[in-house]
């Protein structure tokens, strides 16, 4: 699934989808790429995911309350029970758009079988799966 502000893919052998924010978006933008995550949560009940922010710029506080009460909530509802939920944050030098994320995050750390972590590319954060993934086999 792509948009001109984000892109959504998953990616098969790492049951993980990946969510790309291409540049600023509006609160329209936000919500409807996390809306399309959530339905593909809920086609694939996968475990693992990436969002990258980098280049997203800064979430206004109703839309970090709506990915709290709507959108974590439902990727660990839809996600495999048995399993964690294994999210990874991208985050970009905008110290403001850094802060909204790790306020977000925060609400789930240790709570809810969720596992966030946080990356400054993509690289690393495909290694932390790939990592994750031969530690459980």
């Amino acid at each position: 699934m792509e948009e001109t502000f984000f892109k959504i893919e998953f990616i098969e052998e790492l049951n993980l989808s990946h969510l790309t924010f291409q540049r600023k978006c509006t609160s329209d933008h936000f919500r409807l790429a996390y809306g399309q995550l959530v339905e593909l949560f809920h086609s694939k009940g996968h475990n693992n995911h990436i969002t990258d922010t980098s280049t997203m710029g800064v979430i206004g506080v109703v839309d970090q309350q709506w990915v709290k009460a709507n959108v974590v909530p439902n990727m660990r509802k839809f996600a495999d029970k048995t399993k964690k939920l294994n999210i990874a944050l991208i985050l970009g030098n905008d110290i403001f758009a850094t802060f909204a994320a790790k306020n977000i995050a925060r609400n789930f750390l240790d709570k809810q079988n969720i596992d966030i972590h946080y990356f400054a590319g993509e690289a690393e954060a495909f290694d932390w799966f790939k990592e994750e993934r031969t530690l459980a086999a």
